[in-house]
Order: structure tokens, then C-alpha cells, then sequence
């Protein structure tokens, strides 16, 4: 067992060890931004040589132009099945098999292929980020199948971000406690609700730059900060399934 999966199982619950190289991080936001315009342009044609203009990490400032809310529903933020293919044959992939052996990738929505999103958090929009939760518990919700003899490993990409302003938050330690929670419908969605208060828990932002990747037991409370910088935070994420040891 490497350092990584130690970490997530018996550690804290996460681990930093992955990290994407710079020409990674480069077709990741192509990638990314590619489908982001293409989305824009459906919204708001009249405008989309604004979005050319201003990139995606301005997106901020052009959100007012289209209803955000029903623009990007999770559905149109997931990549491709091309871009999945071009991500699977990136050495971080390489690098996760390595610590867990060959993996699959959830398909939660029922796409049709392995599902890789990303998110679009605005400064200071509380409502760009949800809830602290553990992923485990959309699971129990109903929220896909997972495999036999398989288990499932979270892993999320900072693709634009800015250290210590934005990010993901954390309770370190927290997959080896049960928590309590409810499932409760938003947007026509049951979701897991956390019964707990979360200014009792020791929420840490954790500290993360560009290309940085977080792999993450599925059980670990955790949750996106509230956007304090000066550009929208990009982050991507997808769900592993590994073989149980």
C-alpha cells in the first residue's frame, strides 16, 4: 500500500500527493473551457465574444448576462466522452493506478461513459458551494451503484484557484466516525443534509495551487469555501472505483 491510499484510509482521510503536470493543466482547461463556451454561446449568443474575451476565470463578471442557476446544471458540466478519453491517458492517471490499481470512473448521471465535471464557484456566492457532506451519503441516498467488491475513492482538481481564498474544506479524521444527516429534495434531487452544527466541527481550507489534486476518502466531511478571491474558482471531480483489498 503506497502513501496515498495510507493517507485516505488511516490517515486524515486525504491526500495531496497527486499533482498535475503543467502541460496537464493546460488541456485540462482547454478542455474545460472549451465546453464552458460552447454552453455560453447557447445561452447567450449576443454576448459570447464577451466570454471569448474575458476567459473562464472571469466568468464573474459576465454571469449576469445568463440565469446561472439554470445554466449550468451538473448534466452540461460533464466532459465529453472524447475529453474523458484524453484525461484517462494523462500521467496523473498513471500515477492514481499506481497507488490503486486500474480504476473505473462512476456514472452517476447516466451519461453513457465515465463521468469527469466541473464546477463553477463565483466570489463570494455562497450559493455557488453546498453544504459540508461526505460523499458516501448520496450513495446511501440512492445515488448510483457501485460495483462488486469494489469501493469508491473521490478526487477533485484544482484547475483555477487561488491559495488560501478558495478551495475545498475539510474535516480532517472525519471518515472514522459516523455523522448525522437527512436527505432532503433541492432542485428536484434528494440530498444529504448534515444534521451536525459546522461551526462545532475543525473545518480546515485546504491549501491548494493550480493542477494540485485532492483523492479523498468518500466518507471525509467536506464541502467547497465560500469563493474570497478575485476570479471564479474551477475545479474539477470525479469518483474512483477501486478493487477492495
Amino acid at each position: 500500500m503506497l502513501c496515498s491510499e495510507a493517507k485516505i484510509d488511516r490517515g486524515l482521510g486525504f491526500s495531496l500527493d497527486v499533482k498535475l503536470t503543467e502541460e496537464e493543466l493546460r488541456l485540462f482547461r482547454n478542455l474545460i473551457e472549451k465546453q464552458w463556451l460552447m454552453v455560453s454561446r447557447q445561452a447567450c449568443p449576443e454576448y459570447i465574444e464577451e466570454f471569448y474575451l474575458k476567459g473562464m476565470k472571469n466568468y464573474h463578471q459576465l454571469s449576469h448576462l445568463l440565469d446561472h442557476s439554470v445554466t449550468w446544471p451538473k448534466t452540461v458540466r460533464v466532459l465529453s466522452k472524447k475529453a474523458v478519453d484524453e484525461i484517462r491517458e494523462m500521467p496523473f492517471c498513471r500515477k492514481l493506478e499506481d497507488i490503486f490499481g486500474p480504476f473505473l470512473i462512476s456514472d452517476e448521471e447516466n451519461i453513457g461513459w465515465e463521468e469527469i465535471y466541473w464546477r463553477l464557484v463565483r466570489p463570494n456566492q455562497l450559493g455557488d458551494v453546498g453544504p459540508l457532506h461526505a460523499d458516501a451519503w448520496f450513495w446511501a441516498l440512492g445515488h448510483g451503484v457501485t460495483p462488486k467488491n469494489m469501493r469508491r475513492v473521490k478526487v477533485w482538481i484544482a484547475v483555477y484557484c487561488e491559495p488560501g481564498l478558495n478551495g475545498l474544506r475539510v474535516v480532517p479524521n472525519s471518515h472514522k466516525k459516523e455523522w448525522r444527516y437527512h436527505g432532503e429534495t433541492r432542485n428536484g434531487f434528494v440530498k444529504p443534509q448534515i444534521d451536525e452544527k459546522e461551526e462545532e466541527l475543525a473545518i480546515q481550507l485546504v491549501h491548494t495551487n493550480p493542477g494540485d489534486v485532492i483523492v479523498f476518502n468518500d466518507r471525509l466531511l467536506h464541502g467547497g469555501a465560500l469563493n474570497q478571491g478575485h476570479f471564479t474558482r474551477v475545479s474539477a471531480e470525479f469518483t474512483m472505483f477501486v478493487k477492495k483489498d
